[in-house]
């Protein structure tokens, strides 16, 4: 937390003239979490298929970006500010999926994307909304193709409550 360091140079990337320095500081957390779990945790690259990469929270337009910029194919950002997911699109969002009140409208949207194809979901709320994202995965995933699901927040709750599901229930939908 110093007020000066020295860092190599091939750390550093220049900032646009009109982006002042208190946004600039703003942008490290939200960007950094981001691209530390797209690019190390659960590497995004660039790919020949139309698989989905999934982007979700308050730093869903930094995880947005992030992603197509390390090659995702297809982004699904979902969030409950419809203003702010409409924004998303403009920023390279595919699909979005608004976060509502009906968890089962949330599901059903998220299972047919899932069936589309998803790899990588990064996950910035845990909670409700994470559960019906994992049954969504459950049900709508290809057999034995791995989605790799990266919680980085839990501004929706500290627990996550699951019931068990017999497999053949899950795949008759």
């Amino acid at each position: 937390m110093a007020e000066v360091t020295v860092v190599p140079a091939s750390n550093c990337i220049e900032l646009p003239t009109d982006l002042d320095a208190v946004t600039a500081a703003a942008m490290a957390n939200p960007g950094m979490s981001s691209w530390g779990r797209a690019d190390r945790a659960c590497p995004i690259r660039r790919r020949r298929d139309s698989t989905g990469e999934w982007a979700t929270g308050a730093s869903g337009s930094l995880a947005v970006q992030i992603a197509k910029h390390l090659g995702a194919a297809r982004v699904i950002a979902t969030g409950r500010n419809r203003e702010a997911l409409k924004e998303l699109t403009r920023l390279g969002a595919d699909v979005i999926v608004p976060l509502s009140d009906d968890g089962d409208e949330f599901e059903r949207t998220l299972e047919a994307e899932f069936r589309a194809g998803i790899n990588v979901v990064l996950d910035y709320l845990w909670g409700e909304s994470a559960r019906r994202t994992i049954i969504a995965a459950a049900k709508g995933g290809a057999a034995a193709v791995p989605i790799r699901f990266v919680n980085i927040g839990s501004m929706s709750g500290q627990s996550l409550t699951m019931r068990p599901r017999r497999c053949d229930r899950l795949r008759s939908k």
